[in-house]
């Protein structure tokens, strides 16, 4: 940046101005398993802080000097693999702070928007939430929740109370919502140190109503003093399971899962040794919708081919964490270029035993056709041999 500015303050225009583009730290923008704004990447370096550097540098360098900048483009490298890649809540944190941060340093922005977020044809954005915080954070703040904009709750556990610690960026908290209904404060939730605990005869109550269904949402609504609402849902969830499936190396691997409500956070993959097993070999997760990709309507995980490919003779454990911070295990067993899977939940004895049976059945059987194919190449050698030598004999026989 220093040889910029040098080369735009030597051209004594005051029309220059100084562009850059930003997509912030590459293993959360893309989701190699870090997901949170505010997460550790590395060290003590989180996506937030990551930002304030970046931009402290630009101002400094442009700014504070009489260059003027624009952010040409920013928002996440996430955007161009599917709409699921970055959680939701956690971008919003994301698009609330560098408006935030770069009005203050004297940035101009420019969302890059590569289709998903606006609708070109009705100038209406795909995702309300979304186009609520950018319209938003244009000219105020907003505040959120310190954590997900998630809360799981096991159908089992109801009757525990929520507690939900705020960001509230200079505002005041003003009304909750659940589905819609205004909450009394002191009743159905308390507020005290920048913190809301929604009492757990809340849930307790809608439940002697009817037996929620695993995976129904309720949604949460949190309004301040000043801009966008925070939206929050609550999620009935129970134990997921990861079920018996087999497969090839080199090929997409599908493992059929009842996942109960809940959602992947990251995933991790190590061999025998506990090393890990993955494309980006100086990291620790796989990367999301390019090793792995929850099918959460189609009740399946994808392990794709890059993945799958990597894998050789032995066995591999995949860990699951989910947004809740459960961990579930599940087991590759690799033999002869076959893949089965086993899940953490199944008798792990009885289903190892399964799955070598299968692998041994599909190397005899491989073993089998590979035996038939032989013995048919030698049968047509004979055959021609045996061809040959009459046509030899007879010519003999005709001198």
């Amino acid at each position: 940046m220093d040889a910029l500015f040098e080369q735009i303050a030597a051209w004594e225009d005051d029309y220059i101005i100084a562009a850059v583009h930003y997509y912030e730290e590459w293993v959360y923008s893309t989701n190699i398993g870090k997901t949170r704004f505010d997460g550790v990447l590395w060290d003590d370096v989180t996506p937030r802080n990551s930002l304030v550097e970046v931009f402290d540098r630009v101002a400094q360098t442009f700014t504070e000097r009489g260059i003027g900048v624009v952010v040409g483009e920013y928002g996440l490298l996430g955007y161009d693999k599917s709409d699921t890649t970055n959680q939701l809540g956690e971008t919003l944190k994301y698009i609330e702070f560098i408006n935030h941060y770069a009005r203050e340093k004297g940035l101009a922005l420019m969302l890059w928007d590569n289709g998903q977020h606006l609708n070109r044809h009705n100038y209406s954005w795909n995702t309300p939430r979304f186009g609520e915080m950018i319209e938003q954070s244009m000219d105020s703040r907003s505040a959120y929740s310190k954590g997900l904009d998630t809360y799981y709750i096991h159908t089992d556990e109801m009757g525990e109370a929520i507690t939900i610690p705020l960001l509230l960026n200079d505002l005041k908290l003003g009304s909750l919502f659940l589905e819609d209904r205004k909450l009394t404060v002191e009743e159905e939730y308390t507020y005290k140190d920048e913190t809301v605990s929604l009492t757990g005869s809340l849930f307790e109550k809608k439940t002697e109503k009817s037996r929620p269904t695993i995976g129904e949402t309720v949604p949460l609504r949190l309004q301040f003093s000043d801009g966008a609402d925070w939206e929050m849902k609550v999620i009935y969830v129970e134990d997921p399971v990861l079920k018996e499936a087999s497969g090839l190396t080199g090929r997409p691997f599908l493992i059929p899962t009842d996942f109960n409500g809940h959602h992947i956070d990251h995933v991790q993959s190590r061999d025998e040794q506990g090393t890990s097993v993955l494309t980006h070999d100086w990291w620790h997760f796989l990367e999301y919708a390019f090793e792995f990709t929850p099918l959460y309507d189609e009740e399946k995980i994808q392990l794709s081919s890059d993945y799958t490919a990597l894998l050789e003779e032995g066995t591999y454990e995949l860990i699951y964490t989910l947004f809740n911070g459960e961990e579930y295990g599940y087991r590759l067993i690799v033999e002869g270029g076959r893949i089965q899977g086993i899940g953490s939940q199944e008798e792990e004895g009885n289903q190892y035993e399964a799955a070598q049976g299968a692998l041994k059945r599909g190397t005899k059987e491989q073993s089998s056709s590979k035996t038939l194919w032989l013995l048919a190449i030698i049968g047509v050698l004979l055959v021609a041999i045996g061809i040959g030598y009459e046509i030899v004999q007879g010519r003999q026989e005709r001198k």
